[in-house]
């Protein structure tokens, strides 16, 4: 029961729950960045121009093309148009899910 109780006081040690902190802080972060630019980068291919300061997007193909694949989430609907565009694999897009259900 010491054992136990040893590696319970380590764990929660407030060295080891700041860094334990600090990494999540850091993992969520880093997701929300990937997810930002891979829906961000995804739309801005449907870029067209810009007209009296404003950027113009073709919304119509944007929609059909890729939010139509899913509804839900922009996110994955991107992953999957990046992926028909060979631009990720599907691996790729499984790592990405799998961080996402880890956060």
């Amino acid at each position: 029961m010491d054992e136990y109780a040893d590696k319970l006081h380590a764990k929660l040690a407030p060295e080891s729950v700041g860094l334990t902190l600090i990494r999540a802080g850091s993992f969520l972060s880093a997701y929300e960045l990937i997810k930002s630019e891979v829906v961000g980068g995804v739309h801005d291919f449907f870029w067209r121009g810009c007209k009296d300061g404003q950027n113009l997007y073709d919304e119509i193909s944007y929609r059909e093309d890729v939010t139509n694949r899913n509804p839900k989430s922009k996110f994955r609907a991107s992953c999957a148009w990046l992926v028909e565009m060979q631009a990720l694999t599907v691996e790729q897009v499984a790592i990405l899910e799998e961080i996402y259900r880890h956060r």
